[in-house]
């Protein structure tokens, strides 16, 4: 066995050159996936609720909803972290304007603007709202049964009159400083 080691070294096991950097790469990737850290590191566990329905960012700011009712203000830079839970039966969206959080509470049929913990003004709406979003200082507001789209700005005041739209729930795309709607359903 080492005479024929022996004899390998010397040349007398012939390997092409690129099946040995075809080899030599694939043993590398290999090294590197088994011994290299994950990309992802978890930092913090946070408790946000049994059951989630939405996760919105803007800016620094995560807001969580869930089904019990709680919504979780995270910073995402710092991890603080604040609950509350102000009369709130079951938010399903979440958004913050920098001033405000909007929240909607889809069996109640409504809108809320919270600030420093306190509900501010509360708005009763026709259809039952599912998505929400914040765009050049107005906020979007698609409900269903019946199908609706409110535009309000920030002080919840209804800016234009409402649209009917051909689908339930529909979520909302942000793209070349315009708004776009898909006239498709959004099934989660």
């Amino acid at each position: 066995m080492i005479e024929y080691l022996w004899n390998c070294s010397k040349g007398g096991l012939k390997i092409k050159k690129t099946s040995f950097y075809i080899l030599s790469f694939f043993l590398l990737i290999f090294a590197t996936n088994f011994f290299a850290d994950d990309t992802f590191l978890e930092i913090d566990n946070i408790y946000v609720g049994e059951r989630c329905t939405t996760i919105n960012t803007y800016r620094n700011l995560a807001l969580i909803t869930d089904y019990e009712g709680m919504v979780t203000v995270v910073d995402i830079f710092s991890l603080e972290n604040y609950q509350f839970k102000y009369g709130l039966d079951r938010p399903t969206s979440a958004i913050y304007d920098g001033e405000g959080i909007y929240i909607i509470e889809s069996f109640k049929k409504q809108i809320k603007k919270i600030i420093n913990k306190q509900t501010v003004k509360t708005v009763k709406l026709e259809g039952r709202p599912e998505n929400l979003y914040y765009f050049n200082e107005k906020i979007y507001v698609a409900c269903k049964d019946p199908e609706i789209l409110y535009t309000f700005d920030k002080e919840l005041n209804q800016i234009d009159d409402t649209h009917k739209l051909l689908v339930s729930s529909p979520y909302f795309i942000e793209e070349n400083g315009h708004i776009f709607i898909p006239q498709y359903m959004n099934y989660d």
